[in-house]
């Protein structure tokens, strides 16, 4: 034997393919439980119960709550400053055209709001254009303080919301 040498024969150790390791069949079944987990959850919360649209009958109970609301309005409008009663109105109104048109509006500037309704089919044009004068007074009374007689402010109210709740009717009527 050589006294340099004394390991004479080095050998690798023969190991299995990567797919017959221990490890890896675990990582694999860990993976595919994982798996099977992540899609059983999925198609739990796919299937859930949604909740349904609102009836017709149910916006109509909006439509009238929003007018006895209005008119609560009207008998208390002489206590208020004009700042207050055109931030009363206006929200009011906005609220409205939210519940009743599904437009987002009480969140929104007038510019803001007006742009979204032009280009939604859920007001009409003659509405948008009547909508923008109203929204605009209210803002004047708002922000510019002017302390002007704000009856024609409930009376645009009043007459916007019947005009919905007739739309309502009718289509109620029509479908009937």
């Amino acid at each position: 034997m050589n006294s340099t040498n004394l390991i004479t024969d080095l050998r690798l150790v023969p190991m299995d393919p990567w797919w017959q390791q221990p490890r890896v069949l675990g990582a694999l079944a860990l993976a595919c439980i994982v798996a099977a987990l992540t899609g059983w959850i999925l198609l739990r919360w796919l299937r859930r119960e949604r909740p349904t649209a609102p009836s017709v009958a149910i916006r109509h109970d909006w439509e009238s709550e929003f007018l006895r609301r209005l008119e609560e309005l009207r008998i208390t409008a002489a206590t208020l400053t004009a700042y207050q009663f055109a931030i009363a109105c206006s929200n009011l109104l906005r609220e409205y055209i939210e519940v009743s048109r599904q437009l987002p509006a009480r969140y929104q500037t007038t510019r803001e709001f007006l742009e979204e309704a032009t280009r939604s089919a859920a007001i009409t044009t003659e509405d948008v254009a009547t909508l923008g004068s109203f929204l605009r007074d209210c803002d004047q009374l708002k922000f510019a303080r002017i302390e002007a007689p704000s009856t024609h402010l409930l009376d645009f109210a009043d007459a916007f919301m019947r005009r919905g709740v007739n739309r309502t009717a009718t289509k109620k009527e029509a479908t009937s």
